[in-house]
């Protein structure tokens, strides 16, 4: 014959066993929530890290087109041989350099957004270093040497690489 002890023994039990599996049942079901909202995040801020290097490449085409165009023009033996085609090129591309740093400053938005710091202070110094070049590319500037040019290709080019050194490095830990 079953007695009350024995009754109330099997209900704790069975009360117990399901106090523990709902309880591990919250925990493992939080655990993989938080998992999945990590991952998530990490995922975005790598898909935003990889828009802000598509802007910085663009940014640097445009740069290295007009630094390749102005070379040209200063490299020339008579600067009046050049027509005024090519005088249009060069404006041409001066402009599509300035709105490209319109993608800079959409870059420069996002890197802050992440709270990458460092990255942004290294796009700040290559967006500053390519806007000294913008300040001088001028088919007017008769001070325009190729050295000053090859001084500023070589600017360009290790502050690029140092922005996308630092945007590496945040991709990597990410």
């Amino acid at each position: 014959m079953v007695t009350y002890i024995e009754i109330l023994d099997s209900a704790i039990k069975i009360g117990l066993g399901a106090l523990i599996g709902g309880i591990t049942t919250y925990w493992v079901t939080k655990l993989n929530h938080e998992k999945e909202l990590d991952m998530d995040r990490r995922k975005r801020k790598r898909e935003i890290l990889e828009e802000v290097a598509s802007c910085c490449d663009r940014f640097s085409h445009e740069g290295r087109n007009c630094w390749a165009l102005i070379a040209n023009w200063v490299d020339t033996d008579d600067p009046k041989d050049w027509t005024d085609k090519n005088r249009r090129q060069i404006h041409i591309s001066l402009a599509r350099l300035y709105d490209s740093f319109h993608d800079m400053t959409s870059a420069d938005g996002k890197l802050l957004l992440l709270g990458e710091v460092n990255a942004q202070t290294e796009l700040v110094e290559y967006v500053k270093t390519v806007q000294n070049f913008y300040e001088v590319a001028d088919v007017d500037n008769k001070e325009l040497t190729m050295d000053k040019l090859n001084e500023h290709k070589t600017l360009m080019r290790d502050k690029r690489k140092a922005l996308l050194a630092a945007l590496s490095r945040v991709y990597n830990v990410t």
